[in-house]
């Protein structure tokens, strides 16, 4: 290997006696990053990587230049630390949002029978089917909407679907044989 001519630094790296004032100093900087992360494993953590990047540092220091250069290197090095931080709870953040909006099941699409017998039904009752169920919408926007308590609107809601049910069972007999309004939803009637 080549020596360089001055402090004895050997390819390109920081030589061993640049680091022994550092080395000295270590309770000092541990002190310094511990008031700054929230536990003492981090700072240990932040501590040992700043020494191996100042193993990895190029070019000869004076060694009140290398204590002022080792503080630059620990507060870059907790400001990293913060922003993986942040970006680690930013992308949980954004995965949790996504799989909370992939785990909502698929709305099935509604029978033919049931938008048909929809014409039946007093006006209020049609409203209320076609937001709430046929649209997807929430209950508490649709009573807004209509000028309602979200509990009239789920009342409402209610009764609608007993009167739709009961003319479904008359109606469409291949697939609401079971008098359930879910079952009609799997059905694919072209009638």
């Amino acid at each position: 290997m080549n020596e360089a001519p001055h402090l004895g630094v050997k390819c390109g790296r920081m030589a061993d006696s640049s680091l022994t004032p550092l080395l000295e100093q270590r309770p000092r900087f541990l002190a310094f990053v511990r008031r700054q992360v929230a536990d003492d494993a981090t700072a240990e953590d932040i501590v040992q990587g700043a020494f191996a990047r100042a193993v990895a540092a190029t070019g000869p220091r004076s060694p009140g230049d290398t204590t002022t250069w080792f503080y630059r290197v620990l507060r870059n090095a907790i400001v990293d630390h913060y922003r993986r931080r942040s970006a680690r709870a930013h992308a949980l953040e954004t995965l949790a949002r996504e799989s909370a909006v992939a785990s909502e099941p698929a709305r099935r699409p509604v029978c033919a029978c049931v938008v048909k017998m929809l014409a039946g039904l007093r006006a209020e009752y049609q409203a209320v089917i076609r937001a709430i169920d046929v649209d997807g919408r929430a209950v508490e926007d649709v009573a807004r909407e209509l000028g309602i308590t979200p509990n009239n609107a789920s009342v409402r809601l209610h009764r609608a679907r007993q009167a739709l049910r009961a003319k479904l069972v008359d109606y469409c007999t291949n697939c609401c044989g079971d008098e359930t309004i879910d079952a009609c939803r799997d059905c694919y009637c072209h009638d």
